[in-house]
């Protein structure tokens, strides 16, 4: 393998005549730059060449003429020379033109980049449509999942602007999936009459679970359907129960706010009673004070009365001694 670092490659697409460059392209791929050289009198590709050209050989695949492609890297001070398309390799460099056979490239490029995986086998640029053709798929839809599950590098062609994918080989080299075989019937028809008669004897207890369920199940359809008249039933009676206790409160709330005022009349009653009252034992006091007071008064004039009698009979006294 290539494990030190070209310092400058070459591709050319040679012609009879040298000339100067025509078109050219410079890239870098695992540690080796590469220049795309096409000299006077060649067709240019078909698009601008890059790693995906190398791996899909559109750019010696042009049409018109075909022309020979080599690649050519020189390594320190030695030329060491591949072919990657199979066309004659001519080697362009400062030991001249040598043709040699095909061989294969010690390192490889593999969908767009480099490998170190030495083998003779190249992946390939498919349409899903191509894919499908290849590997006995239904559609092209089934060669874009096979693709997605197999995480195939994609891109896109710049001529016709359709989805590719970048097919292992060893799937191209597996070729079309074959269809399952189907299994063959086993057993004559006494195997077959056998087999029936244990299908229905395994199926005879089923079938009277089943028979059990379903008159179960009609039971319980006829259950629920009284179970919902009952409940029908007792929604409106809780509807009316409902109204009639709505009635209750209302009547109960204005027997409360009666019996309220009733109490504030009574209340009101009561204080003004115990008021009365009050007033009353005011006016028997006053009465008795007063009695008391009459009772003084009276003995006093009882007392100025008997005084006063006194007073005159001890006149009257004296009064007859004067005159005797």
């Amino acid at each position: 393998m290539l494990r030190q670092r070209a310092s400058v490659a070459w591709l050319h697409l040679a012609s009879g005549t040298p000339g100067a460059p025509r078109r050219q392209g410079r890239f870098s791929a695992r540690g080796i730059d590469l220049i795309l050289v096409g000299r006077r009198g060649t067709r240019p590709p078909s698009k601008l060449a890059s790693e995906s050209d190398f791996d899909s050989c559109d750019a010696c695949t042009s049409k018109g003429p075909q022309q020979p492609v080599a690649l050519a890297a020189i390594i320190a001070d030695s030329v060491s020379t591949t072919s990657y398309c199979r066309r004659a390799a001519q080697v362009i460099g400062g030991y001249g033109d040598v043709r040699r056979p095909l061989v294969d490239l010690p390192r490889h490029w593999h969908c767009g980049g480099m490998s170190d995986v030495v083998s003779p086998r190249f992946p390939v640029w498919l349409t899903y449509q191509q894919v499908a053709e290849r590997l006995g798929l239904r559609s092209a839809s089934a060669a874009a999942s096979r693709a997605r599950r197999g995480k195939w590098p994609r891109r896109i062609k710049n001529d016709t602007l359709e989805a590719e994918v970048c097919v292992p080989a060893e799937v191209l080299e597996a070729g079309p999936q074959k269809p399952r075989e189907r299994r063959e019937a086993a057993g004559s028809a006494a195997d077959a009459g056998a087999l029936g008669d244990a299908v229905s004897a395994a199926v005879a207890p089923l079938q009277a679970v089943i028979e059990r369920l379903s008159a179960e199940l009609a039971a319980a359809r006829t259950a629920n359907e009284a179970l919902r008249d009952q409940l029908a039933a007792s929604q409106s009676e809780a509807a009316e129960l409902r109204g009639r206790s709505a009635a209750n409160e209302a009547a109960l709330e204005r027997e409360v706010t009666d019996r309220r005022a009733v109490q504030q009349q009574a209340d009101h009653s009561r204080r003004e009673h115990q008021a009365a009252q009050e007033r009353v034992a005011q006016a028997h006091v006053s009465v008795r004070e007063q009695q008391a007071r009459l009772q003084t008064t009276e003995d006093l004039v009882t007392r100025l009365k008997r005084e006063l009698t006194e007073t005159q009979r001890a006149t009257e006294r004296r009064r007859w001694w004067q005159w005797r």
